[in-house]
């Protein structure tokens, strides 16, 4: 799925939480996160869904990426190349990839990014 946890406007942008720089500790994270209304959304492909996402939250495994505490997983962000954070969301289709058989347009989705 693509950048689930947003919400998207008529120009083509979306909101976002984003991280732009690698925080020494787990409670610095904070000093790094903004929201940003200038997200650019992403081309969908065929076995993906995009999501207009009414709900979500930053977690653990977020906090934990961002930090670069998470075993196999490697984020760097930077000012330059900031990352959006976000794995748990809910909302409602808003396009599906042509290989997508088990979503349409409009339905309610949850999840959990992987």
């Amino acid at each position: 799925m693509t950048a689930p946890h947003v919400t998207m406007s008529a120009s083509g942008l979306m909101k976002g939480v984003i991280l732009s720089g690698k925080p020494a500790t787990r409670a610095a994270i904070t000093d790094l996160l903004s929201i940003s209304d200038s997200v650019p959304v992403t081309e969908v492909k065929g076995d993906q869904v995009l999501v207009r996402v009414r709900a979500t939250a930053l977690n653990i495994e977020d906090i934990m990426n961002g930090v670069g505490r998470r075993i196999g997983v490697s984020i760097t962000a930077t000012k330059e190349a900031p990352v959006v954070l976000g794995q748990e969301f809910s909302g409602v289709v808003e396009k599906v990839g042509g290989k997508v058989t088990k979503f349409k347009e409009g339905d309610a989705v949850l999840g959990h990014k992987v």
